[in-house]
C-alpha cells in the first residue's frame, strides 16, 4: 500500500537551474477531465494545473502537490488508468527526466474560475484529494494565480464544507462527522454546488429554482426538517 510521505517525494527531486528533475523517476498523475475543462494539455507538448499526484516509480510513497498555476512538463511516457472508475493521465519521468520545466511561472488569474468550475460547481473533486487537501486548494491562489480567494483557512473551505457529504448519506455534511471517523480512510463525495438536489438546503429553495422538477422531487424524497431564514422572511 502506497505511504503518503511528501519528504521521501522531495528526496528524489532536485532544482537545476529553473528546471525540476527526478533522480530517482516518478509518476504523476490527474484526472483527464483536465483537458477536458482547459486545465491539462497532453501530447507533444504536455502543461497541466498544478493539482496532481506525485509518487516514486515503485508506488511506495506519494505525495500531493497543490498550486493554482499551470506546469510545463516533458514526462518519457503517457498512459491512461482507471481509479475509481474514473479514467487519469499518469505520467511517468525516467531518473534524469525533467518533471518541471521552469519554476518561473505565469500567473494566470482565469485558472481560479476554471478550478472553481471544475472543483465546486461540478464536484468534480480528484480522488487523490483528502478533505483538507481540498480545503485548502484555493490557499496559493494569490501566490501563483494572481489574485486571492480568501484571507483564513475557513473562508477558502467554505465552498467545499458545502458540497462535500457523508459517503453514506448524502444529506448530512461531511464535515459534522469528520470527528468520528479517519479522514484519511472515509473521504467524502462531493455533490456539485449546482445541484438542487442536494446543494438546495430548503424546500422553498428548491421549488423555486430553474429546476422546478428536480426541486420538486428533491423536496419530496428529502423534506426538510427546519425553518430557515429565507423562508421566515417571506412568511412574515
Amino acid at each position: 500500500m502506497s505511504i503518503r510521505d511528501g519528504n521521501k517525494i522531495k528526496d528524489i527531486l532536485k532544482v537545476v537551474g529553473n528546471q525540476v528533475i527526478t533522480t530517482k523517476g516518478c509518476k504523476i498523475s490527474f484526472p483527464v477531465r483536465y483537458e477536458m475543462v482547459g486545465l491539462a494539455s497532453v501530447g507533444s507538448e504536455t502543461s497541466f494545473l498544478g493539482v496532481f499526484k506525485i509518487e516514486t516509480l515503485d508506488g511506495s510513497y506519494y505525495g500531493i502537490h497543490s498550486c493554482i498555476a499551470k506546469l510545463h512538463s516533458v514526462p518519457d511516457s503517457v498512459e491512461t488508468i482507471k481509479v475509481d472508475d474514473i479514467p487519469y493521465y499518469e505520467l511517468t519521468y525516467q531518473p534524469g527526466s525533467v518533471v518541471i520545466e521552469d519554476i518561473n511561472l505565469l500567473q494566470d488569474n482565469k485558472l481560479i474560475d476554471k478550478v472553481y468550475r471544475e472543483f465546486v460547481s461540478r464536484g468534480r473533486v480528484p480522488a487523490f484529494m483528502s478533505y483538507p487537501d481540498v480545503c485548502r486548494v484555493f490557499s496559493t491562489a494569490k501566490e501563483y494565480a494572481g489574485a486571492s480567494v480568501g484571507d483564513s483557512y475557513e473562508a477558502l473551505a467554505i465552498p467545499f464544507s458545502i458540497i462535500a457529504r457523508n459517503p453514506d448519506d448524502y444529506n448530512q455534511y461531511y464535515r459534522e462527522i469528520t470527528n468520528e471517523v479517519d479522514i484519511e480512510k472515509v473521504k467524502p463525495v462531493y455533490v456539485p454546488a449546482s445541484s438542487v438536489n442536494f446543494a438546495a438546503s430548503s424546500t422553498l429553495t428548491k421549488i423555486t429554482g430553474a429546476y422546478f422538477y428536480d426541486g420538486v422531487v428533491s423536496a419530496i424524497n428529502n423534506p426538510t426538517d427546519r425553518t430557515e431564514m429565507l423562508d421566515h422572511v417571506l412568511r412574515y
